[in-house]
């Protein structure tokens, strides 16, 4: 008879009863899996979520709306750029310089470390910011006694970092190893360590307890709150951005982000009243030019002895050169308006500066679309370029885009600036063929109207630039920022986000199933021993009589 093959033959009902026959292999490899899930769990510290909501207004200022100005409101505020700009250095190093956190405190422990805030450490640590110190090394604090404390330091390669200064000194200590005992409230004062430790609370319950603490150096502390800090959009076509953050002690993260929302909206503000302030600053200046002008023009008027000569045709004479005067100063404005644009841009200059606000009367919307459009290219260039290279097909396109739009601008300027000059050379025909007439009139009668002229139009100008003054502190007392705080931060869900106790279980215990379940498949498959009646039906077809 056939012998049958072996390595073919698989009997399920076989490995069924090897599986219940070797429970107990289950009952430890589940056990011993969840253990190890435990102690993984135990030693691996909470790490808690942080998220606040803040929003970009971009409605009109009431101000703004009074005025119907755009000297002082800017709406072309693109989402993506601000998201670059929060995360950006200078907006991290602003939150910190406002926030303790130069210092982590710990508690040492059986299993994972615990972080305190700093209201909550037992300990008050005060740095002396005249030396350097030792940074990114833990100084281990025993309690020994209610006056006495033992102090361990040990690290290799360890930093030092001028707190007066900002100045950091990289890997100057090769090797450190202090241990001693010292007295809390008296200063340590060492060669690269300077601090006073106070002890706070119940000494009962500090007794024996390790704490120890880790002084951070600014940049340290700014690579790390830029890495962890995630800002998303609420939508495609939203304002409102999402900020977020992952830490080990909750009320620290809540306290960074509240502070860094406060920063958001504080330096928007700072900037438009800036603005304002050097608006309010420029119409000061030319007042007290102004209003030195009307002093002396009402003297002469005073003084003046009217003659009572007809002059009635020879005051529409003169306010034809108000008018003409007036014309050809504005035309002279708008003319070297146009001659300064056109020299930054021949020269590469910074054109972005460049307004055509109601400051210059100067309203035409084709040249005021092109130097925004070239202002957003150029904002958004300088953002980009932080962060990307010049091969980057973004920083091409552009380049592109704002050479583009510079020649535009150029061809524009060049058109107006020879239509202006033109303009002007007509005025002036028209100007000295007026001035002609008025020198045929009377000496007393031309001086009194030459006051009378230069008093109306300083006074009309005095009255314009008050008006102006008023305009721009109505906007700097009726600022605001763009940013608005819908919520401030919490922490998200209800307890840590890691590590996740669920999953870690679940994976263990998958896993406390399939390790015994794998190891009795393949020692059966291995195992070539005829145990019983069955095992040798596997391999012959010849009945069996009987067994002893």
């Amino acid at each position: 008879m056939e012998q049958k093959n072996e390595k073919d033959y698989f009997d399920l009902r076989s490995i069924i009863k090897s599986i219940l026959a070797k429970w107990h292999w289950f009952f430890i490899s589940i056990f011993s899996f969840v253990l190890v899930a435990f102690l993984n769990i135990k030693f691996t510290p909470n790490v808690y979520k942080v998220k606040s909501i803040i929003k970009l207004k971009t409605e009109e200022s009431g101000a703004s709306k009074i005025l119907n100005q755009d000297i002082f409101n800017d709406s072309k505020l693109n989402l993506e750029d601000q998201i670059i700009e929060i995360k950006s250095t200078e907006y991290i190093k602003k939150t910190l310089d406002k926030l303790d956190f130069g210092i982590s405190f710990y508690e040492k422990s059986h299993f994972a470390d615990k972080e305190f805030f700093k209201d909550n450490f037992p300990l008050v640590i005060n740095i002396d910011s005249s030396i350097n110190q030792i940074t990114g090394v833990p100084i281990n604090i025993k309690v020994i006694s209610a006056t006495h404390y033992e102090l361990e330091i040990n690290g290799e390669e360890i930093d030092l970092y001028n707190f007066k200064e900002g100045i950091l000194l990289e890997n100057i200590i090769p090797e450190i190893n202090i241990k001693n005992t010292q007295e809390f409230g008296a200063p340590i004062v060492l060669e690269n360590l300077g601090i006073t430790v106070t002890l706070l609370g119940d000494f009962d319950k500090l007794i024996d307890r390790k704490f120890y603490f880790i002084l951070r150096h600014p940049r340290s502390l700014i690579d790390s709150y830029s890495s962890k800090l995630n800002i998303e959009l609420a939508g495609l076509n939203s304002n409102i951005l999402t900020l977020s953050t992952e830490g080990k002690v909750p009320r620290k993260e809540i306290t960074f982000l509240d502070t860094l929302m406060e920063v958001i909206t504080q330096v928007d503000l700072d900037e438009k009243n800036l603005e304002s302030i050097k608006t309010i600053d420029f119409i000061d200046y030319q007042l007290a030019g102004v209003s030195e002008s009307l002093t002396k023009v009402e003297r002469d008027l005073e003084s003046f002895q009217y003659s009572t000569t007809n002059i009635g045709e020879s005051s529409a004479l003169y306010e034809k050169r108000d008018e003409l005067d007036a014309e050809l100063n504005n035309l002279n404005v708008k003319l070297n308006y146009y001659k300064n644009i056109l020299s930054s841009l021949e020269s590469a200059n910074d054109v972005t500066n460049f307004s055509t606000s109601s400051s210059t009367d100067i309203a035409e919307p084709l040249l005021t679309n092109l130097l925004i459009n070239l202002t957003d290219l150029t904002n958004r260039r300088i953002q980009v370029g932080r962060t990307a290279t010049e091969a980057n097909p973004v920083v091409q396109r552009l380049d592109l885009e704002i050479r583009s739009t510079k020649n535009q601008l150029k061809e524009y300027l060049l058109g107006s600036i020879k239509t202006t000059n033109i303009m002007i050379e007509d005025v002036r025909v028209r100007l000295n063929q007026n001035n002609q007439m008025i020198k045929a009139l009377p000496s007393n009668e031309r001086r009194k109207l030459g006051i009378e002229r230069q008093f109306e139009f300083t006074g009309n100008t005095y009255d314009n630039f008050l008006q102006k003054k008023a305009d721009a502190g109505l906007v700097l007392a009726t600022n605001s920022s763009n940013w608005k705080i819908i919520e401030q931060a919490k922490m998200d869900g209800f307890g840590p986000v890691s590590p996740n106790k669920k999953i870690i279980f679940a994976i263990f215990i998958f896993l406390g199933t399939c390790f015994p379940l794998l190891l009795i498949i393949i020692t059966d498959f291995f195992n070539t021993k005829i145990r019983n009646k069955d095992d040798l039906r596997k391999i012959s077809n010849i009945p069996v009589l009987g067994t002893i």
